[in-house]
């Protein structure tokens, strides 16, 4: 990429064909016939750059695949352009400029008409590639000094989508990359276990698609977090948490506690909600994958899903060789919302918590034994 020397003779044979076989940077004061771009898309950037630099405004009176022409807002201003695709050089070209804008801006406001979120997405490109969590408000202060607009919040967020959907792809593409993506890992992450779970795939008819499934469940683990989980405490606490996105879901996790009182991160799901079967899909795999010894004290919250999960026969967890027991954190909040005792809370979290660790001792005492 370079950029244009602004005392070039635009209309030089020499210099239009240089321009088939180069990417060009336009200034965005500049605005001429004879620019060429690769997109549509680059079209309309140039076009919204100049008009936000000038503090003017244009709008698109047809669009095409093959064409866009536009015009001043402003009734009484002659400005014209016109950018086509041309088939001999496969790029777009601005072929044909017509008056001169001429109108002061017909709209006071903080913000400006073509400062789309999409024009916003390249220019926070940058930002969201070094820092994913970047905040709403830090890109509207990036947009405010280099732009001199204060953008909306809704426009700053879409922004921020669209330059992530750039960078790493967008939903649909990430959900049919996902098979290739646990293939890759099974073959060069040794030790890795997946085990997934698809369904039939019916169009908006009810007819079934041949060929196709659709993703349903993932339940996947580490060879550390199986190597790892031999040295923890024989304790396994479950939960699940809502996934925000496009696409619905929960995350079901299975953490241990290692010697230190640290959380050990042992086995993670993708399902549709804390439903009974899910659960049990979640529970087996735990088993069979991470933890099959005996003499494990299995903690969740009070979720009927979990229970009949845990009591269905196929789980692997059996009165036999396992213990349930309730999380007293999730006790003690339920507490709270009928008796609102604050102190009373402390007494029942300490009382769990020591007998929690006294049934747990005496647990793996008498699997040790046996």
């Amino acid at each position: 990429m370079h950029n244009v020397d602004l005392q070039t003779d635009f209309t030089d044979p020499e210099y239009r064909h240089a321009l088939d076989h180069v990417d060009v940077e336009y200034s965005p004061d500049s605005l001429f016939e004879g620019m060429t771009f690769n997109t549509k898309e680059e079209v309309q950037h140039v076009l919204n750059a100049y008009h936000i630099k000038k503090g003017l405004y244009y709008r698109v009176e047809k669009s095409s695949p093959t064409l866009i022409v536009a015009r001043c807002v402003n009734s009484t201003c002659d400005w014209r352009c016109r950018a086509a695709f041309i088939t001999k050089s496969q790029k777009w070209e601005l072929r044909k400029l017509s008056g001169e804008h001429s109108c002061s801006s017909p709209i006071i406001t903080q913000d400006h008409v073509n400062l789309g979120y999409v024009y916003i997405s390249k220019s926070i490109l940058p930002l969201v590639e070094s820092d994913p969590s970047i905040s709403i408000p830090t890109i509207i202060a990036h947009i405010k000094s280099a732009e001199g607009y204060t953008i909306s919040y809704r426009k700053a967020w879409m922004a921020k989508q669209k330059a992530i959907e750039d960078l790493h792809g967008n939903w649909e593409q990430s959900y049919h990359d996902l098979p290739k993506l646990l293939s890759a890992m099974s073959g060069f992450l040794n030790g890795f276990v997946v085990e997934k779970q698809t369904r039939p795939l019916y169009n908006q008819q009810g007819e079934m698609v041949h060929h196709y499934v659709q993703f349903h469940r993932v339940f996947w683990t580490f060879k550390p977090c199986i190597d790892g989980f031999k040295y923890c405490k024989p304790i396994v606490q479950v939960d699940g948490t809502f996934l925000y996105g496009k696409y619905k879901g929960t995350l079901l996790v299975a953490v241990a506690q290692d010697g230190n009182n640290k959380i050990f991160p042992i086995a993670f799901a993708i399902v549709e909600g804390e439903t009974a079967e899910a659960w049990f899909f979640f529970l087996h795999y735990l088993k069979r994958h991470v933890c099959p010894q005996d003499g494990l004290c299995l903690i969740s919250d009070r979720h009927e899903s979990i229970k009949n999960a845990y009591a269905r026969q196929g789980s692997g967890w059996t009165p036999e060789n396992s213990v349930h027991v309730f999380c007293i954190r999730h006790i003690a909040q339920n507490f709270m919302r009928h008796f609102k005792n604050t102190e009373r809370k402390k007494l029942i979290i300490n009382m769990g918590m020591y007998l929690a660790s006294l049934i747990t001792l005496i647990c793996f005492t008498i699997f040790q034994h046996y």
